[in-house]
């Protein structure tokens, strides 16, 4: 007597039945490294806040002018967090706002606040600012940069007028 195995013909059903039981393997295995799961923390950081933009370039600002950029905090934790302090490293830079503090970030919301760069020479400069709790944790931070370039010594406006006046004649309404 010959076995299934050897048999020339292959039933259908026990060709099915065996593609069912790869079939169920490989979704167990799926499974079971779905479930093992993988941390990951928000903005590349432990912070319970995330930061946008996380990242602020200035770019290139005249000498002694100011350039502003809002940044906003927004509470992606499961619970709320506070702010009581927003702390700056980096020259010609400063944070506006600072007299709405301390704040309480519901989950979900968000707190909002300025980012100031006023450059002092002609140079390339970056720094950090970070948010702190109550008990001085860091519960943010973000970075910047900028550049100070040469201020406009001329008082020539940005754009000019290539005819002193225009007339249109008579025009149909």
């Amino acid at each position: 007597m010959f076995s299934s195995f050897c048999a020339p013909r292959r039933d259908p059903i026990l060709r099915l039945d065996g593609l069912c039981t790869e079939l169920f393997t490989i979704v167990a295995c799926c499974l079971v490294v779905a479930l093992s799961g993988c941390g990951y923390v928000v903005n590349g950081s432990s912070s319970p806040l995330l930061v946008s933009p996380g990242s602020i370039s200035f770019g290139a600002v005249p000498v002694g002018q100011t350039a502003t950029s809002k940044v906003s905090l927004l509470n992606e934790s499961s619970a709320p967090v506070g702010v009581s302090q927003l702390n700056v490293a980096g020259q010609n830079f400063a944070v506006n706002g600072q007299s709405s503090l301390p704040v309480t970030i519901n989950v979900g919301g968000t707190y909002s606040f300025d980012i100031s760069f006023t450059p002092g020479n002609v140079s390339n400069y970056s720094g950090q600012f970070t948010a702190m709790n109550g008990s001085g944790t860091q519960v943010a931070k973000g970075s910047f940069s900028g550049a100070g370039v040469p201020g406009s010594s001329s008082s020539k406006p940005g754009l000019t007028v290539s005819a002193a006046s225009l007339t249109f004649g008579n025009v149909t309404v």
